[in-house]
């Protein structure tokens, strides 16, 4: 139909191509629109603009870093495996069976308020105390030997060099919300400032807690993994307070 005058076409030919030419206006519109939306990456793979800047911090991070965060994997599973295991061979008679070793273990579950508050609720108190008062040390052997190890300064001036975030958000989010959070964490872990309800309560929070202090399995299971979880908030304190002075100190 080249050359031919639209104007002498049939009224439903000249609707059909009408309605075409609509279409390829649309469909024209919506490439444009998706061009300015999406950044073309070096690998072929489309992604969201407000992803890239989050895609480039992660792929940028330095390698010191990344080795610390698969050593961090590492002694986390490490810790969690060896408190469950301890959970399920911990003999009733500790106390006795442990000779020496049990004087720091029996002296840590008194220490704490929260493992005296549990033991004294618990129906299996002496094995709360010989499970909750080594998961103490554990907990913080376990942060003190990832610190050790931790570039903790360059942690620091990664988090506050990630672009899209500047310094001022940076700092407000990490010491004026992550810290005091954390703060109140572990003072809710130490001192237990609740009540507890041996029947379970109506909350499955409550449940899971009074399981971990009254049956061995629950306790082994949940309280390895929260040892590991306990050791890593402190661990992630240790970050706060002592990765700026690293980073001072060592001029990085």
């Amino acid at each position: 139909m080249n050359g031919t005058d639209p104007d002498t076409l049939p009224e439903a030919e000249r609707n059909r191509l009408a309605g075409a030419r609509q279409q390829i206006d649309t469909l024209t519109k919506r490439r444009r629109i998706n061009s300015q939306n999406f950044l073309h990456l070096k690998d072929k793979r489309i992604m969201p603009k407000h992803n890239a800047y989050a895609g480039a911090a992660f792929d940028n991070k330095p390698p010191e870093i990344q080795a610390a965060n698969k050593r961090f994997n590492r002694y986390l599973i490490i810790t969690s495996v060896g408190m469950i295991l301890y959970g399920l061979m911990l003999p009733k008679g500790w106390e006795t069976l442990f000779g020496p070793l049990a004087f720091p273990i029996a002296w840590a579950a008194q220490l704490a308020p929260a493992t005296v508050k549990v033991t004294a609720l618990s129906p299996i108190p002496e094995l709360v105390k010989g499970f909750y008062g080594l998961s103490s040390w554990v907990s913080v052997f376990f942060a003190v030997l990832l610190a050790s190890k931790d570039p903790m300064g360059a942690r620091v001036r990664f988090a506050f060099s990630r672009p899209g975030w500047s310094f001022l958000r940076t700092f407000c989010f990490l010491y004026l919300f992550a810290l005091p959070f954390l703060l109140v964490g572990l003072w809710v872990i130490f001192f237990l400032p609740i009540a507890i309800h041996m029947t379970g309560g109506p909350t499955w929070g409550m449940k899971l807690f009074v399981s971990m202090i009254s049956d061995r399995l629950s306790m082994a299971f949940f309280g390895g993994v929260a040892t590991a979880t306990i050791g890593m908030a402190i661990f992630a304190l240790m970050v706060f307070l002592l990765g700026p002075i690293s980073l001072l100190m060592n001029k990085e």
